[in-house]
């Protein structure tokens, strides 16, 4: 009986174990531009898009043609993405018409910048060019 409870104790801590954050995928820019072009998206690096840094991380500025872009902020893993992410919303916004739709998954975060004119302050991934396009791509990382 106490074998049964030793290895039934050390298969839940392997489990345990195996399910933290430490566990998570750290992505690479080779990795999301990837995820980005299998999805369908013509993509060009362009400096000139490229928003301002968030808890230390410049992105990298990418155009999706017809007045949309997307940052891409690689962190090192994702408890640093979440405070990435707390500076974005604690920052000040500049004064615009729409703000971006931010997507995100482990290491990555993602500010899709698009050209349409929403109905609210941030429009659903489905009233944009590529948000549908820019989901499935960080679902797919």
């Amino acid at each position: 009986m106490t074998k049964w409870i030793l290895a039934l104790s050390m298969l839940l801590m392997f489990t345990t174990a195996c399910n933290n954050d430490s566990a998570a995928k750290v992505h690479t820019v080779g990795d999301v531009e990837k995820a980005f072009r299998q999805v369908g998206l013509v993509i060009t690096k362009d400096a000139s898009v490229t928003e301002r840094p968030l808890g230390e991380i410049t992105p990298q500025g990418y155009s999706l043609g017809s007045n949309a872009a997307v940052n891409v902020y690689l962190y090192k893993d994702s408890k640093t993405r979440e405070e990435g992410f707390k500076a974005y919303e604690d920052s000040p916004k500049i004064m615009s018409s729409h703000a971006p739709i931010v997507y995100f998954t482990d290491n990555v975060l993602v500010l899709y910048n698009y050209a349409e004119v929403p109905n609210t302050a941030v429009a659903k991934t489905d009233e944009t060019r590529f948000g549908k396009q820019l989901e499935n791509a960080i679902k797919d990382l």
